[in-house]
């Protein structure tokens, strides 16, 4: 019987008109204040947190999931945006030395403009398209695939097996350092490939 629940019983067994003798609500107090006890222990449980690498676990399941493959596919398009415009930078800042050697200050200066304006492109190409895929990331979580139903099962068995009562990403933002101790993700793995074999 949950605690709240026994209070409410001897509440009611107190209010009741049958009890009458002192020693009856004696023992009720008793009672009474055990329930209590119980209740404030419960009410101290320390919170115990895990942390698992999803990147990891979707890596190394992305072909489980056709969502996840396509955040896949999007993740490498970014990452190749993302080098051949570095590359393009590289090859100004080249050209613009060159042109620097060479005494052509004129170049050099209207090379460095681009090169500006392409490192401006790139650090806000890369925020608005992370952001993109982070969002895609956290709907496909969310979603209704089935999938991500397995990945929550195998997060809360595996969570509640260990005696762990909270679960983060440990590429989330503000996580600062853990212990390698509560690090779940390769049990986790591992009971994805148990389940879905």
């Amino acid at each position: 019987m949950q605690p709240r629940n026994r209070v409410l019983l001897i509440r009611r067994l107190i209010v009741s008109r049958s009890i009458h003798t002192v020693k009856t609500r004696h023992i009720i107090a008793v009672l009474l204040l055990f329930t209590l006890a119980g209740a404030s222990v419960n009410a101290e449980q320390l919170t115990t947190v895990a942390v698992v690498n999803l990147e990891q676990v979707l890596n190394e399941f992305f072909t489980q999931s056709q969502a996840v493959r396509a955040w896949r596919a999007d993740v490498e398009s970014f990452d190749q945006q993302r080098r051949e415009i570095e590359a393009e930078i590289t090859s100004l800042e080249d050209e613009r030395l060159d042109a620097s050697n060479r005494g052509n200050e004129t170049a050099a200066l209207r090379l460095e403009e681009q090169i500006d304006e392409r490192r401006n492109f790139l650090n806000e190409f890369v925020r608005i398209r992370r952001a993109q895929l982070e969002r895609r990331r956290e709907e496909l979580l969310l979603g209704d695939d089935a999938f991500f139903r397995e990945l929550d099962a195998a997060f809360a068995f595996v969570a509640q097996n260990q005696g762990y009562t909270v679960v983060i990403d440990s590429e989330q933002r503000g996580l600062l350092w853990f212990s390698d101790q509560v690090d779940i993700t390769q049990r986790v793995i591992n009971r994805l490939r148990q389940v879905l074999r």
